[in-house]
Order: C-alpha cells, then sequence, then structure tokens
C-alpha cells in the first residue's frame, strides 16, 4: 500500500523515518525552519494489525490527550476522527484509516494561535494536506 498527499506552498519536510509502529512525515512552515519549537504538520501511518475501530486506536494505540472532540468527516472516503489534542501546542488532528483497516493515518497541526480556530492557517494547511490524500497500490 502506498499513499500521496499534496501539501501547500510555504511548508517544506522537516524530517521522515520510521518509529516502532509506522512511519511519519513532519512539515514546517518555511520561515520556521531552525527554529527551536516550531509550528508542525505531523503526519503519521501506523500499522493496525489488530485493526482496531478508530477511537479504541487512538485511546490504546498513541493515547492523544485528547481535549475536544469534533464531528467525523471524511478523509480519502473513509471516516475520520476529528478532534483538539493537548501536546507542546494545543493541536488540531484527523485520524482515519485504509479501506483494509490494516494501517491508520494521523495528521495533527499545531494551532497558529492561542485559541483554535477553523480558520487557523496551519489547521487549513492540514486539511488541504487531507482534502488531497489517496491510498495507492505499489
Amino acid at each position: 500500500v502506498g499513499l500521496q498527499f499534496l501539501y501547500p506552498e510555504g511548508l517544506r519536510i522537516a524530517s521522515e523515518g520510521e518509529f516502532e509502529k509506522g512511519q511519519y512525515v513532519s512539515l514546517l512552515r518555511e520561515q520556521d525552519i531552525g527554529m527551536p519549537e516550531p509550528l508542525v504538520i505531523f503526519i503519521s501511518i501506523y500499522d493496525n494489525p489488530e485493526q482496531l475501530p478508530l477511537k479504541d486506536f487512538r485511546d490504546q494505540e498513541i493515547r492523544i490527550p485528547v481535549t475536544d472532540e469534533k464531528s467525523n468527516t471524511k478523509v480519502a472516503d473513509q471516516t475520520a476522527l476529528d478532534f483538539d489534542a493537548d501536546g507542546l501546542y494545543l493541536n488540531r488532528n484527523l485520524l482515519f484509516g485504509h479501506p483494509s483497516k490494516a494501517l491508520v493515518a494521523h495528521i495533527s497541526a499545531s494551532y497558529f494561535g492561542p485559541e483554535p480556530s477553523e480558520d487557523d492557517p496551519m489547521w487549513q494547511a492540514a486539511k488541504s494536506i487531507a482534502n488531497s490524500w489517496q491510498w495507492t497500490k505499489l
């Protein structure tokens, strides 16, 4: 299984790699490269061998400190959990699965401002990534 997505101008891939349960890519605004604690869009792909439902996967496997549940949405024709979570920065998150349920994707965007907003530029960038998302065959 592969994937592809587009990201907006002004963002750059800062890092990518693998971790115990999957792979990741982090995107930074160009002006934030080299900053000690920049705003980030973090994209993770996790293996989900037990095919856990999204909420169970979030709560049991990646243990994200959810602060606000939004209405579910769709990404790549799949149901996606949409929620705020706390971390270094308050961030907005989309969690959605591959149609096979064997993979889970997580897009997390640091809020630019102190208060969550639908118009937040980092959230808008993350939404454009989600809107372009495609699972592909290798």
